[in-house]
Order: structure tokens, then sequence, then C-alpha cells
């Protein structure tokens, strides 16, 4: 992996956070609880339900898919999908389609299974990442060489 790379994978490291940040622990958990499922007592309830689907279905598929690539030499190829998943679902996430429950819902666990799935994935390129890095090199901050 080229230093270059590395870099890209720093700013794909930095950018994957606003997701579970932005999206997943505030504006999309906000817009369920208090537009979606305003009135509704089972609010926080149906909460916990999805993510909890969305946690079980990534920590199954996530290790599988990431080993599978690896052995295929395709994990750019997947990373790409993931993400690309992710973000054309959470750009839905603003559009009409997510004025009702069912399909906001649906586009939301879209979104989040391409986030969670595209972690082991892009982890998977910590070893050449660290390998871009000059002997004796001292870290400036975490995952970024001096």
């Amino acid at each position: 992996m080229k230093l270059n790379r590395s870099y890209a994978w720093y700013a794909f490291d930095m950018g994957n956070s606003a997701h579970a940040v932005l999206v997943s622990t505030v504006g999309f958990a906000l817009y369920f609880k208090q537009y979606l499922m305003a009135g509704h007592s089972k609010a926080d309830f149906s909460w916990g339900i999805i993510t909890s689907i969305i946690l079980v279905f990534s920590a199954i598929a996530s290790p599988l898919l990431a080993s599978w690539s690896s052995n295929k030499n395709i994990r750019g190829r997947c990373l790409t999908f993931v993400t690309f998943l992710c973000v054309f679902a959470t750009a839905l996430l603003g559009s009409s389609i997510s004025k009702s429950v069912f399909p906001a819902v649906l586009v939301y666990i879209i979104s989040a299974l391409g986030y969670y799935i595209a972690l082991p994935v892009y982890n998977s390129y910590l070893p050449e990442v660290g390998m871009t890095l000059p002997p004796k090199t001292v870290p400036v901050a975490i995952g970024v060489p001096a």
C-alpha cells in the first residue's frame, strides 16, 4: 500500500465517524422518536428493536464479508460497494421517502448496515497502513504519521 493510499484510509476513518455520530446517534434517532413516532409510547422500544436488528445482522455478516473479500482479494470493491450503499441510503434519509415510518426505517437500516459492514473490511487494511510508516516513526496523533 502506498503512502497516499494510507492517507485515503485515514480520511475514510475520520469520515465514517460522522455516520455513527450524526446519523445513528443524533440525526435519525431524534427524527425517528420526535417526528416519525411522535406521541407513540413505544418509540424508544421500537428504536431499540431496530438498533438490535442492525447490530445482530451486522455482527454476523461483517466478519464473514471481510474474511471472504480478503480471501478473494476484492476488499477494495467490497468496501466501495458497502460504502456507496451507506452513502446512497443516508442521502435518501433526507428525501421525501423518509416521511413515513416504514420506508424511513428501511432506508435507515440499509444505511446503518452499509456502515457497520464496512468497518471490518476497512480495518483489514490496517496491517498494510502500518507498513507504510518509516521505521521508528512516532505518530503525531492516532493514525497520523509525523
